[in-house]
């Protein structure tokens, strides 16, 4: 945790819409009862802070329910204590604007963007042939890259509004896509994929080799073998059907 400027009261509302024009994921507490009504401080999800709240312990406290809000996208109202007193504190939290990214032009990914597009987030079509990414067979997304999908993802610079569904049914599109979006900061990561790509998927995820985990099943998995461990905070969302 650190406070970045004790004396940046008066820029909070400069720097807050700064934050918000640049789509960030940011926060602002404002403490509503108590000794330090109406000091407020602007929250980020790396730890760092800025603003007037003067008391130390109130600060840690909101910090560490601030760490939990951010990663569930909530806005809460919360009661903390200080020293003898309690105060009410209003953590708002304003996420990235959703992105749906779609991995492979299939023909699933047709009602899924057009989906994506009616329920208010910005739809991208991601694949490297051209023959199957076009404006024609996908009219409600808001862009369409036509790249090798790794690539496309890299560029697209995943945050805490992106959610990747990788639908291509391809290993060579599939797994090298699903490496960058699994070990980026996006908020959800699923994909279908056939058997062969769920093995694939399975030694490089149960293999130690990401630090996300991966959550799911095959229903052609080894009965012996459990649904593998969702060994992260955020996981890989796994379904796969026999070919």
């Amino acid at each position: 945790m650190e406070l970045l400027d004790e004396d940046a009261a008066p820029n909070l509302y400069a720097t807050l819409t700064q934050e918000l024009q640049a789509d960030d994921l940011v926060g602002q507490a404002t403490v509503l009862t108590g000794t330090h009504i109406g000091e407020r401080v602007l929250l980020w999800p790396n730890g760092n802070m800025s603003g007037d709240v003067t008391d130390k312990n109130l600060l840690e406290q909101i910090s560490t329910h601030a760490e939990d809000l951010f990663k569930r996208q909530e806005t809460r109202k919360l009661e903390i204590s200080v020293g003898n007193e309690k105060a009410e504190v209003f953590i708002q939290v304003y996420p990235p604007s959703p992105r749906l990214i779609v991995v492979g032009a299939v023909h699933i990914a047709v009602p899924l963007v057009a989906l994506g597009n009616t329920m208010g987030f910005r739809t991208v079509v991601v694949d490297a042939r051209s023959a199957f990414a076009t404006p024609e067979r996908f009219p409600h997304a808001d862009e369409i890259i036509v790249k090798w999908p790794a690539e496309a993802l890299e560029s697209l610079h995943l945050d805490e509004g992106s959610y990747v569904a990788v639908l291509s049914h391809d290993p060579k599109f599939d797994v090298p896509a699903l490496q960058v979006a699994v070990q980026s900061k996006a908020r959800y990561v699923g994909v279908l994929a056939s058997k062969h790509t769920y093995h694939i998927l399975h030694e490089f995820f149960a293999g130690g080799r990401c630090a996300r985990g991966i959550a799911g099943k095959s229903a052609h998995a080894d009965r012996n073998q459990k649904n593998w461990d969702l060994v992260a905070q955020k996981g890989l969302h796994f379904r796969s059907w026999q070919r």
